[in-house]
């Protein structure tokens, strides 16, 4: 397991075995040798933490379709960006950031 923060919540990463099972993620990570693709690759990220949010943020990640797959897919998307602007944040010099956030 392992867990970050974005927009001041920590979220909690665990990949289950009923979880693991129910998708394809371990299909598609074992077809990465064959990924011709940057973008194929780029898209597999979202998708494993996806698969590891059903465990412990199911009530916000949880989906039954694929249209709700695509939403949950698309909030992780999400997630994943704001957790890049604020790591970026993070590793500027102190007097950057606070003219920044001013």
């Amino acid at each position: 397991m392992f867990s970050f923060s974005a927009n001041g919540k920590t979220y909690k990463v665990k990949f289950g075995y009923g979880v693991l099972t129910q998708s394809d993620i371990l299909t598609q990570v074992s077809s990465m040798g064959a990924i011709n693709n940057p973008k194929d690759m780029i898209k597999m990220l979202p998708e494993l933490i996806l698969v590891g949010l059903q465990k412990k943020h199911k009530d916000e990640f949880g989906y039954e379709t694929e249209e709700e797959k695509k939403i949950a897919y698309d909030k992780v998307c999400d997630l994943l960006d704001d957790y890049e602007d604020e790591l970026s944040l993070i590793h500027i010099s102190e007097p950057t950031r606070l003219a920044l956030i001013s």
